[in-house]
């Protein structure tokens, strides 16, 4: 078997296949550190790394007015229940050392002087101008392919929206996901629930919320629904991303406004089991788990009475100033200014600043409350990022705050300078509990 490419098309390749594996769920089995070749479609090659949750793969083309070529002769074929595979696997992270920084048209030439034996680890050899390089190699049975599993799914649903959209959404709510362990499964992941007029997303944990809406543009219509029954507003088709699934989402995605497909493989119970998600090239298949978003609709009304609405830059500026003197931070907004105090139980130190560029509602009660200073600023960050996606200045952004009491207390931060994406983070005030789980 014998692959000359371009450095700059390996390059491209097992880079994004390095962020997989080098994240892998289990990292002592051998192949999940490989990176899957297949040779299936002629002059082509799918560069596939992953395991049980995650599956990410590259298409290359083979240019041979480049110089480039792929034999795989017929005795590297092995028959499996699944048919005729031509695929190897190399270890990925040795193949990336390989050729990183080489000069793009480099001809690089992976070649085996040997046919791999099943559940056997061999070695591939590399070469490039002067250079010879062995690194482990298999006939790569026993890879973890998500995608034989999706024949398991007996319904397909799609979704399409703006991959720009589905960055910002991912990364401006994954950052509440919670990453300690919790008897409430949902507080884990990140929840999309799809209805016939909007996308809504839901990320918290017991100290934090952030929910956000994408509504869908008038007039079009970006999904089709098959295998879910009583599809409505009031019944959404759900699905779930791990934190982990999140995140390498969100890195894959890029900023421009070009359409993703989101298949959604459902069971019989009409439950999504596995996303793939299509974009120029490139294929991610994610293994999910399912669970009920917790009930959050008693604690944030639909309408908020704008008690504050400040500018989001000045407030974390002087966010960050008071959290150099104490962790909990004491909102007042009495005076006809939002003062930000802040002191060191440890000494006699103490900190307050004020906020004078502010709208106050002259029908609310003035905000008295203390907050984690450090979440306050965590959720302003993403919504400085969104506005770069959509090249908007930050000096803009403008936030409403409001101190919420329904069942329990909470203080919504609501974002109202973005005409895309409806976004509202909840924190709980110091010493309560926004997110109430008991009658799920």
């Amino acid at each position: 078997m014998k692959l000359i490419l371009q450095a700059q098309k390996l390059q491209r390749a097992l880079n994004i296949a390095r962020e997989v594996v080098t994240k892998t769920l289990d990292p002592s089995i051998p192949l999940s550190q490989h990176v899957l070749l297949d040779f299936t479609n002629p002059g082509e090659i799918v560069f596939l790394a992953g395991d049980k949750e995650i599956n990410h793969s590259v298409i290359v083309t083979v240019d041979p007015e480049t110089g480039e070529s792929v034999e795989f002769p017929d005795s590297f074929i092995v028959n499996t229940q699944r048919g005729r595979v031509k695929q190897v696997s190399v270890s990925c992270i040795s193949f990336v050392d390989a050729v990183t920084g080489l000069n793009g048209q480099t001809l690089v030439k992976l070649h085996f002087d040997k046919v791999p034996k099943e559940g056997e680890l061999t070695y591939a050899n590399l070469t490039y101008e002067t250079t010879a390089v062995r690194v482990e190699a298999s006939n790569g049975q026993g890879y973890a392919l998500l995608k034989e599993n999706l024949k398991e799914a007996v319904n397909t649903s799609t979704l399409r929206l703006p991959e720009r959209i589905l960055k910002d959404i991912i990364q401006s709510t994954l950052f509440c996901v919670s990453l300690k362990a919790s008897k409430h499964a949902s507080l884990h992941t990140l929840i999309f629930s799809l209805t016939p007029t909007m996308l809504k997303i839901f990320g918290g944990d017991y100290a934090r919320i952030a929910l956000c809406n994408y509504t869908f543009p008038e007039g079009s219509d970006p999904y089709t629904i098959n295998g879910f029954k009583n599809f409505s507003e009031e019944v959404p088709l759900i699905f779930n991303l791990s934190r982990r699934t999140g995140a390498e989402l969100q890195r894959l995605l890029s900023t421009d406004n070009k359409e993703v497909e989101l298949i959604m493989h459902l069971t019989v119970s009409g439950h999504v089991q596995y996303l793939q998600i299509l974009k120029d090239g490139e294929e991610l298949i994610f293994n999910l788990t399912y669970s009920k978003p917790p009930q959050y609709s008693h604690i944030i009304p639909e309408v908020f009475d704008n008690d504050v609405v400040c500018y989001a830059l000045e407030l974390k500026d002087k966010l960050t100033r008071s959290t150099r003197f104490g962790e909990i931070i004491l909102l007042n907004s009495g005076n006809g200014a939002l003062t930000l105090s802040a002191s060191n139980p440890g000494t006699l130190d103490s900190f307050s600043t004020e906020l004078n560029d502010i709208e106050l509602n002259p029908e609310r009660q003035p905000l008295n409350l203390r907050v984690q200073g450090k979440h306050f600023i965590e959720l302003i960050t993403p919504l400085q990022e969104s506005a770069k996606y959509r090249q908007q200045p930050q000096d803009e952004l403008k936030l409403s705050l409001n101190f919420v009491v329904k069942k329990v207390p909470v203080f919504a931060v609501k974002e109202i300078s973005n005409s895309e994406l409806d976004r509202t983070y909840i924190l709980t005030p110091y010493n309560n509990v926004a997110v109430d789980t008991s009658n799920d």
